[in-house]
């Protein structure tokens, strides 16, 4: 299977909780004017005490202004299966989303993800 890619928050939450995954920040990495975590990721093990669990909201606020999209393989496993990629950089994958309509019906979201251009 080739990699998809989406933008949509509801697409995003649903394929990473599906494969057991969660929001989390890095500990301890801040920026010191704002206190703001610097660096968010997806984990999968809940015994990591190198992360913290954060809420969804504060994930795709950053994953927002990050201008990011979740590159995904239903194929892979762990950390192969998917990554967080600049939105700019497969723009072309991400544009026939845009009208894509979220239903919340899983046939229909694999409908609407997008196939990596060849």
């Amino acid at each position: 299977m080739r990699d998809r890619y989406t933008k949509n928050f509801s697409n995003v939450k649903k394929w990473i909780e599906s494969h057991g995954g969660f929001p989390v920040v890095i500990s301890g990495v801040t920026d010191e004017d704002t206190d703001r975590p610097l660096v968010m990721d997806i984990a999968f093990d809940p015994n990591n005490t190198e992360v913290e669990r954060i809420e969804w909201e504060e994930f795709f606020d950053w994953f927002e202004r990050e201008n990011l999209a979740l590159r995904y393989n239903n194929d892979a496993e762990g950390y192969s299966a998917f990554e967080l990629v600049d939105r700019d950089r497969v723009r072309s994958e991400l544009e026939p989303e845009l009208e894509a309509i979220d239903s919340g019906d899983p046939d229909v979201l694999r409908q609407n993800t997008i196939h990596d251009a060849e």
